[in-house]
């Protein structure tokens, strides 16, 4: 199934600027039909063998052709994907920080396990912009680690 877009698939490094910006800029470009962050990298999809136009990344971005995946060749089945605008996130007014405070604050924080204590009195600031990872050996798990440190037994949060 990979052999449909065997070709079309390259990785965007380089970038210079927010990668997500850069990310929708690549996506409304001609001939993209699909893309996603990869680290420090953009992985994008074209819709023929042409070196694609990476110039929205900066001037030191360059593509290089990348294996080609399932996922690829089904979103290239589909017709491609959404492009790089997203209605929801338009529709969203943009919240203007008023001052410094943490957008996300923990004071006390506990997680037991029965009689295990996995966490104990940990306190911590996320300030507007900062980017916050729990470090686990399962990656996919991370998102659910903060959705569970924000659930404590015993802690003050705002």
């Amino acid at each position: 199934m990979t052999a449909r877009v065997e070709g079309r698939v390259f990785k965007v490094s380089g970038i210079s600027g927010r990668k997500r910006q850069v990310l929708a800029k690549l996506l409304d470009g001609q001939g993209i039909i699909d893309g996603v962050i990869q680290g420090e990298a953009i992985r994008i999809v074209t819709g023929n063998e042409a070196l694609p136009d990476v110039s929205p990344a900066g001037d030191g971005a360059a593509a290089s052709p990348a294996v080609s995946r399932f996922e690829d060749a089904f979103v290239d089945m589909l017709g491609g994907g959404p492009g790089g605008r997203s209605k929801l996130a338009e529709a969203q007014q943009t919240l203007a920080a008023k001052d410094d405070r943490p957008v996300i604050e923990a004071r006390g924080l506990t997680k037991k396990f029965g009689d295990f204590t996995a966490a104990d009195d940990i306190t911590f600031d996320i300030r507007r912009g900062e980017i916050f990872r729990a470090a686990r050996p399962q990656r996919r798990r991370q998102v659910h680690d903060v959705q569970d440190a924000l659930r404590p037994f015993e802690a003050n949060r705002r």
